[in-house]
């Protein structure tokens, strides 16, 4: 469960010196709150709202990347591998920095068919003027 809101002062009890977080959600909590009230512990992880890319903007970020490629001489994957490298944020997977890279279509043996539908193929070029077959 996720829920965006806004950290509110903090109670700390004097005697026992313990602190509790005050969270006032945006989004409607009681549900969720039935059912882990009575969970003895939970993971609470805090990080600064930021607002998930668009469709389009993600669609965009592929049209770069292709002209890119192009430009270059390389599989759209490629580049986004190296941007990925370069500039994503890396997850730990058994302790060690891992990128989530994407096979070129080819080298991963994908169809064309099943990288865009017909539909989303005429969209992008309608769109962005890209052509992707």
């Amino acid at each position: 469960m996720k829920f965006t809101g806004k950290l509110k002062e903090p109670v700390i009890d004097y005697l026992t010196n313990r602190l509790t977080i005050l969270f006032e959600p945006n989004e409607d909590f009681r549900q969720a709150y039935e059912e882990l009230k009575d969970v003895n512990k939970l993971i609470l992880e805090i990080k600064p709202y930021r607002r998930k890319r668009s469709l389009d903007a993600n669609a965009y970020y592929w049209v770069l990347v292709g002209k890119l490629a192009k430009a270059i001489g390389l599989s759209n994957n490629e580049v986004h591998n190296m941007l990925l490298r370069g500039y994503g944020h890396p997850e730990i997977f058994e302790g060690k920095s891992v990128y989530m890279t994407i096979p070129d279509t080819e080298e991963a043996g994908i169809p064309d068919t099943e990288i865009a539908t017909p539909d989303e193929k005429r969209i992008l070029k309608e769109r962005y003027g890209v052509d992707i077959g």
